[in-house]
């Protein structure tokens, strides 16, 4: 990029984009008719949408942008400065107009990979034993509290102790147990619904579309977000055309929330209410959009999300002067090899049940030193 300076000290940049946030020491912006003002030093102000402002000195007619500069994507204020320095204080002479430039988001590194379907597999089978062997220890720990009983007189001070360990150990180990079971059952109910193969799984569910929107009034239409993921409409709509964007509470956060995969979208049959997937993009810093995918009646429609377009939302798109009590709409997007079109709330993926079950296993953890102490060491193996 190119910053040129005229005689009054106007600014003009050949290009809008500074770079992509994240980008260490990649891009250079140079600077022309600097020396118009006659200064010591000479320094560039970049302000940021989030209220921070990062001065820079200019050395050789250019700055070198580093990633502390590159901070954050969105748009950015430049300002050029002009100073002198008298008695080692700085005293801005002149400054140019304000430029308004572009940091474009960048892709974030810390994706997690799905695991194998072996991997999956193999932990479910690994769950359903740590079930069992947990409930071969409650049934082991009542045993010896039988046998302690029977000679209560000669040991009455151990029984004191172990009876406080044994009841805090047997509750934790009971609850724990019962929620592993409960999971074990609905990471199996889940697996049963899978449309599998290698490479989709985590994508197995019916409805993929996550409602992550929030209740909205607008044009007087409220559009009630239902914790199943469907949308109840009430009041009159103006001569406007009012949408409510499902896939988050922002159609420009510039996040691919379907992503690239041949699919079926579903709606019930609304009257002036369409369910619509949006694709957008970015050309010479201008958003391109269209639409993927329009279904306002009963009838399915396929669509295609490819890399024609980076960024897609979806929307619930009402027309103008329509009147609504109480009625549902019920968006769906599925997989193109599933063919089925009742409705079916979102879900949670495979991942996260599995991502819950290792919390809950965790919480286990704790207890295994002092059950290994008093019960062998036999209880510490199986809730490693």
């Amino acid at each position: 990029m190119t910053i040129t300076l005229d005689s009054q000290y106007f600014a003009a940049a050949d290009d809008k984009l500074l770079g992509y946030c994240g980008e260490n020491n990649a891009r250079t912006v140079s600077f022309v008719g600097l020396g118009n003002v006659n200064a010591d030093v000479y320094s560039l102000v970049l302000s940021y949408s989030d209220g921070v402002t990062y001065e820079t000195r200019i050395l050789e007619n250019s700055v070198t942008l580093t990633s502390s500069m590159m901070r954050i994507a969105g748009n950015v204020d430049a300002q050029v400065l002009a100073c002198c320095i008298t008695d080692g204080e700085y005293t801005v002479v002149k400054k140019s107009n304000i430029i308004g430039l572009v940091i474009k988001p960048s892709i974030d590194g810390s994706a997690k990979p799905v695991p194998a379907l072996t991997d999956t597999l193999r932990m479910l089978d690994g769950l359903e034993q740590l079930s069992s062997s947990l409930a071969d220890i409650t049934e082991s720990l009542i045993t010896e509290q039988e046998d302690i009983d029977s000679d209560i007189t000669s040991l009455s001070q151990m029984q004191t102790t172990i009876n406080e360990r044994f009841t805090t150990c047997l509750n934790s180990i009971t609850a724990a147990a019962q929620n592993v079971n409960a999971l074990v059952s609905s990471i199996q109910d889940s697996a049963d619904r899978i449309y599998i193969n290698s490479t989709s799984i985590g994508m197995h569910k019916k409805n993929i579309l996550k409602t992550r929107a929030s209740t909205k009034q607008l044009y007087g239409v409220t559009m009630t977000v239902n914790s199943d993921g469907s949308v109840t409409l009430n009041g009159t709509n103006s001569d406007r055309y009012t949408s409510l964007v499902l896939s988050s509470d922002d159609a420009y956060d510039n996040v691919k929330h379907i992503p690239n995969g041949s699919y079926i979208l579903c709606s019930n049959s609304i009257p002036g209410a369409a369910v619509v997937v949006m694709g957008y993009k970015y050309v010479n810093d201008a958003r391109v959009e269209r639409s993927l995918a329009f279904c306002n009646s009963t009838a399915p429609v396929s669509f295609t999300v490819d890399d024609s377009y980076d960024y897609n939302y979806v929307e619930i798109y009402i027309d103008p002067e329509q009147t609504y009590t109480n009625k549902l709409v019920k968006p769906m997007i599925r997989l193109a090899g599933i063919a089925n079109d009742d409705w079916e709330a979102y879900t949670p993926s495979l991942q996260e049940q599995i991502d819950e079950l290792r919390t809950m296993i965790q919480s286990i953890s704790p207890y295994s030193e002092s059950l290994s102490e008093h019960f062998g060491e036999n209880v510490q193996e199986v809730t490693a």
